[in-house]
């Protein structure tokens, strides 16, 4: 389980990265449509990256590990928007609760799929142990 949490420690990174892809490209070439093509982005990033790690590093586990560790998974990438929305505006747990509304959503803002993506990873991708 331990090397399995810390597979998630790039995940961060591949955020930064999206964002500013998103920030320094997507946005000056495409507007409003950059938000949830960044999102989108971003999930698959993430699945793939979920993918290479449990078929090449991680390997084997049990059904249940698989959802722990999804669930932990998700847990870190909350945590880690709530400490980047802390550093930078007040209330940051009522700002974190509307990056994931549906409105938000419905306005482009990906990020909850980016959290399903990182919840569903390891049972998905996991392979049962032997």
């Amino acid at each position: 389980m331990l090397r399995g949490t810390l597979a998630w420690l790039p995940m961060p990174v591949i955020a930064i990265g999206n964002a500013a892809l998103r920030e320094l490209a997507l946005q000056p070439a495409f507007g409003a449509a950059a938000q949830p093509a960044s999102g989108i982005t971003l999930a698959v990033l993430l699945a793939l990256y979920a993918f290479v790690m449990f078929r090449r590093l991680i390997g084997g586990a049990a059904r249940w590990a698989a959802w722990l560790l999804g669930g932990i998974w998700a847990a870190l990438t909350l945590g880690f928007e709530y400490a980047l929305i802390a550093s930078q505006q007040p209330a940051p747990l009522a700002r974190l609760f509307e990056t994931l509304s549906p409105t938000t959503i419905a306005e482009g803002n990906l990020f909850a799929l980016a959290v399903l993506a990182v919840l569903l990873a390891p049972p998905l991708f996991t392979r049962p142990p032997g």
